[in-house]
This record gives structure tokens, sequence and C-alpha cells, in this order.
């Protein structure tokens, strides 16, 4: 039997710092990256550092043997090229998995699944429709998930986040480059 608890696949700002945050209470956390240079800050961050590439599946097939009982997805579909984006890696996480599930898998998708709106609300029933390449990939990505829950009631959960911010990813760096617009009252 496993320390780890939970599993971070992908562990980049937002991975280290949920590894943190889980450390902190105590969880066992084990944690993916493909850079051997990045185990400093996540063992910092109470992890246990683990190169694993989601392209590569033997690097994956270790992490089921840790059993861990909640698994956090948070790798990003990976470029193949400008507007071109493959969900490889997902598939092959879902093979790792799929014959001895965690309790969850939680996976970090994005409102990109989405055409961009202005005011309207939106909600876990908005429908589904990309205006993107990336927003394609991460739908895509959803429907892998949600085809092993339906066919074989893997323990999936999904959460769009609208925007992350971190180092080089501000609001400000937002509104500078014209990404965003401000709307004054």
């Amino acid at each position: 039997m496993s320390d780890v608890q939970a599993l971070i696949l992908g562990c980049g700002y937002v991975g280290t710092r949920l590894a943190r945050a889980l450390a902190d209470q105590g969880v066992g956390v084990a944690a993916t990256t493909m850079s051997s240079r990045r185990f400093a800050e996540i063992e910092a961050a109470g992890a246990r550092a683990i190169r694993a590439d989601v392209l590569e599946p033997a690097s994956l097939r270790p992490l089921a043997d840790l059993r861990p009982r909640v698994v956090f997805d948070l790798v990003r579909p990976q470029p193949l090229a400008p507007d071109r984006y493959t969900t490889w890696g997902t598939r092959n996480i879902a093979g790792v998995f799929v014959d001895s599930p965690p309790s969850a898998l939680v996976h970090l998708s994005s409102t990109a699944v989405h055409e961009r709106r202005t005011t309207e609300w939106m909600s876990e029933t908005t429908q589904v429709h990309p205006k993107t390449a990336f927003g394609e990939a991460r739908a895509e990505v959803e429907r892998i998930y949600l085809d092993l829950y339906q066919d074989r009631g893997f323990p999936v959960r999904i959460c769009r986040a609208p925007t992350i911010y971190g180092p080089h990813r501000t609001l400000r760096d937002r509104l500078e480059s014209g990404a965003y617009t401000r709307v004054d009252d």
C-alpha cells in the first residue's frame, strides 16, 4: 500500500500550489513533471516528484502502482503545431487508471470549451461550442473522460476554470497585450 493519497499529473504552477495545500493538510502527495529540474520545487511543496511524460505510456504505468485515492489531471492538450493539439496524453492517462481507478480523477479543463461570451452566465449545462483549436482539444479531453464515465463508471470530475493567473500570466499582462478589455461601469 502506497502512502500516496493524491497524485498530481502535470505539476506546474497550479499543481505546485495544490501539492503544497494538500501536503500542509497531511495528505501524501506525488506529482509528475517532464523535467527533473522541477524536482526541487515540487519536493519543497511537500510532494514526491516523479518524472513522467503523458506522451510516453511506459513512464505512466508505474503511477498505477501508487494506488492514489485521487488523481488530479492538470495536463494541457499537447501542442503539435500552431493551432494543432493532441489528446494522446489523456488517452494514455485513462489507459493507466481505467482498470484500477482511483476514487476520483479530477480533470482541470477550461471555459475555452465554450464560445466566448460577454456578460452571459455559464454553468454546467452551457453548450460546449469551442471556437479555437485549443478549445476543441479541451472539449475532446472532456469527451474522452465522459465516455469512460458512461461506459465504465470511471469516477471523473471535470472542473472548468475560466482563467488561471501565474508568472507571466497576470491580469495586467493580459490587459496590456489587448487580450482583455477593461470595461468601466
